[in-house]
């Protein structure tokens, strides 16, 4: 996928502009061979649910959020 060896997934407070909210929290996967972009979809959606378990801890917890700058490049799934 793209060249990319690692899957990046981001939750963010939502702001009018793709990609630029505060990051609550950050994951990545690690990109197996021959994994098609199904695979890695459904890897990332498994990967998902605890990771907002955790953000909404964090939020509720009152966390400081980072900036989105420290995010890479941003892909989006086909279509969007």
């Amino acid at each position: 996928m793209n060249g990319e060896n690692q899957i990046g997934i981001s939750l963010q407070k939502l702001t009018e502009t793709l990609d630029d909210g505060k990051v609550v929290q950050i994951n990545t996967l690690e990109r197996r061979e021959n994994e098609s972009y199904f695979q890695i979809v459904q890897r990332v959606y498994q990967e998902s649910v605890p990771m907002l378990t955790e953000g909404v801890k964090k939020l509720l917890a009152g966390a400081d959020l980072e900036s989105s700058d420290k995010l890479g490049k941003l892909y989006t799934s086909p279509g969007l």
